[in-house]
């Protein structure tokens, strides 16, 4: 993905030492792990820097350190966040959600919660795990909450709404979870030491103090800039969950100023362009519905409209696991597309008629404001040259409004009278006198 020309970050005033703290930052997690993408340490760096503004940053991503196996050095950047992220919790297990949304809520500020082996604790075999995800899934915009029940002084319960907003890291071995939670998440990969990369041992009892310093000059810096935030305004190409994910970093990176403004962005068009190729090779799931929105673009290579059965016999030929008699709901039938295309977009087949036949299908403009929403494509809502006739094919009168409704290439009595005529066999209906 490209960026704009011009980007449309607002950049804010700056503090002279926004870049050193971050660059200090940077070099400080650079001694002691290892990433698969060097740029990864910026993302690490933004993400910390970001949890002392949460509030004003108004969504927080979550961030997930994963790696292939144990021993690449995710406990190690936990440990490291816990000098460097404001109001730090480590926690290796959950017992529960209402446990969770009462630290969160308990807090003396906003905490940043840092969970070890979600590969584990977040598992979908777990019992709890999905009552667990749905608060962690809640809390990554603020002012969301949960309600619990807590104990009042005639013996009983009663429910009080607890906030779940709190930034988050979820360390796992390749966890599995679901999509609504990969949806907010940025991913960092990490990867053992070689000896060439000269990595440090996290020896504490010789580098807490420094670890602290780099997190107090941190904290400084975020409360001189923490009013100039809400002034950064997205980009136009980001947009709904990528919004919420990549905006608090390009925030962050924009009132930090110097390279950590342009490192930020390209960090969130790097990340976007890697969902596109995992969507491309099929790595990433999306929901059918969305996901036939990109089927749909893919295999409409000419026409303003697409007959049903065209349209369904291209989908099965090019994604047959999908769409085809291979995939597990079995071939995609007028009747399943049309309702994925209805209730979830407001797309509806037509008809187009031609010297009296009719073929039921989809008008290619109704799909360009939902390829456009959804990041398909940047296609016009509307088109440049008119896909409706406004004459009829057969008489050449004006067509009236019911044949317009019906997006008719003929007049509704000349649509009467090709019908009767195919009913009759083709025989010639006269006019009356």
């Amino acid at each position: 993905m490209t960026a704009p020309t011009e980007p449309t970050v607002r950049t804010a005033p700056t503090v002279a030492n926004g870049e050193a703290v971050l660059d200090q930052v940077r070099h400080w997690l650079g001694r002691f792990i290892v990433t698969l993408r060097s740029e990864d340490l910026d993302v690490l760096t933004l993400w910390a820097a970001h949890t002392h503004m949460a509030i004003e940053c108004y969504s927080s991503p979550r961030l997930m350190l994963d790696s292939a196996a144990p021993g690449a050095g995710k406990t190690t950047v936990l440990d490291h966040f816990q000098r460097l992220c404001a109001r730090p919790v480590l926690m290796s297990q959950i017992t529960s959600a209402a446990m969770l949304a009462r630290l969160i809520d308990g807090s003396d500020g906003t905490p940043t919660l840092l969970l070890d082996e979600v590969d584990r604790s977040l598992s979908p075999d777990r019992e709890n795990s999905k009552d667990l995800l749905a608060t962690l899934n809640s809390g990554y915009r603020y002012g969301n909450h949960r309600p619990v029940l807590i104990p009042d002084k005639e013996g009983g319960w009663t429910t009080q709404l607890m906030s779940t907003y709190a930034p988050v890291v979820m360390a796992g071995n390749s966890p599995r979870l679901p999509d609504d939670t990969k949806s907010r998440t940025i991913a960092v990969v990490m990867v053992p030491a070689l000896e060439s990369d000269r990595i440090e041992s996290s020896d504490w009892e010789d580098i807490e103090d420094k670890a602290l310093k780099v997190g107090s000059d941190l904290a400084a810096w975020a409360d001189e800039v923490r009013g100039q935030v809400r002034a950064i305004k997205p980009p136009d190409w980001l947009r709904n969950r990528d919004r919420d994910r990549w905006l608090p970093l390009i925030r962050t990176g924009t009132v930090a100023g110097g390279r950590w403004e342009a490192t930020a962005v390209e960090s969130a068009l790097a990340d976007l362009d890697r969902q596109r190729l995992d969507r491309e090779d099929e790595v990433m799931t999306m929901a059918p519905a969305v996901q036939v929105l990109y089927d749909i673009a893919e295999v409409w290579t000419d026409g303003s409209f697409i007959g049903t059965t065209t349209l369904l016999l291209r989908l099965a030929t090019g994604h047959p696991d999908r769409w085809g008699g291979w995939s597990d709901r079995g071939a995609l039938t007028p009747q399943r597309l049309g309702r994925m295309l209805a209730l979830k977009h407001d797309i509806r087949a037509g008809k187009q008629y031609a010297a009296g036949s009719e073929t039921r299908g989809y008008y290619r403009s109704d799909f360009a404001s939902e390829w456009r929403r959804w990041g398909v494509s940047t296609e016009p809502s509307e088109p440049s040259e008119s896909s409706e006739p406004s004459v009829c094919a057969v008489c050449g009168n004006k067509l009236d409004r019911a044949a317009l409704l019906n997006r008719a290439q003929t007049c509704t009595d000349c649509e009467a009278v090709a019908l009767v005529r195919d009913h009759l066999g083709g025989v010639e209906i006269e006019e009356s006198a």
